[in-house]
């Protein structure tokens, strides 16, 4: 039961920065299932604990916190609405916080969230701001946006996985504008 889906975290997207991620809410004692189109990734996580889930769409029976860390907008789009096995394609959504931590732009994040809503799930735009080795020593920042009662919930995770989550309040764009303004920041400061 519900005992468990409370104490559960999803992660879509294992990769350099949802490894230790996963491995974080492991040692938090969540649940973690995960769900990565590497094989390889895939059994990595196992190995340390974490379920394997069948898609997107399968971790929506388990648990109702999915993060999500993928290569950029379009990968976005399929796993949360386009896929057959997207997370949305799901029977009930009801009560999902969808937790997007990629780089993607704010109009895809303003565009994805309403369609979640309607499925009475919430989308909250989280982009992570860290290197992929601070990830595991928890020297990440998410910079958060969205619904309140989604983005509390948001922040209980990823503040296992992090040493601050900034609120940016309810756009759920609002994380993605503050996500290149800060790479573009770092690149001016680079190039000095």
């Amino acid at each position: 039961g519900w005992v468990d889906m409370e104490n559960s975290v999803g992660v879509i997207g294992i990769g350099a920065m949802g490894t230790p991620m996963v491995e974080n809410f492991l040692e938090a004692g969540k649940a973690v299932f995960v769900f990565d189109v590497s094989k390889e990734a895939v059994a990595k996580a196992v190995a340390k604990g974490a379920v394997a889930a069948d898609s997107p769409k399968d971790m929506v029976s388990k648990t109702k916190t999915i993060v999500s860390i993928v290569p950029n907008d379009a990968v976005l789009k399929k796993i949360a609405i386009e896929n057959d096995d997207a997370i949305l394609k799901a029977e009930d959504c009801s009560g999902l916080v969808h937790i997007s931590c990629s780089t993607v732009s704010p109009a895809t994040s303003r565009q994805v969230a309403p369609v979640h809503t309607q499925k009475g799930a919430e989308f909250v735009g989280a982009p992570i701001f860290a290197r992929a080795d601070g990830v595991k020593r928890k020297e990440a920042s998410f910079v958060v946006g969205g619904a309140p009662d989604a983005v509390k919930r948001a922040k209980e995770i990823l503040d296992l996985t992090s040493n601050r989550v900034f609120v940016f309040g309810e756009d759920a764009g609002a994380g993605n504008v503050v996500k290149l303004c800060g790479n573009f920041m770092i690149a001016s400061a680079i190039e000095r």
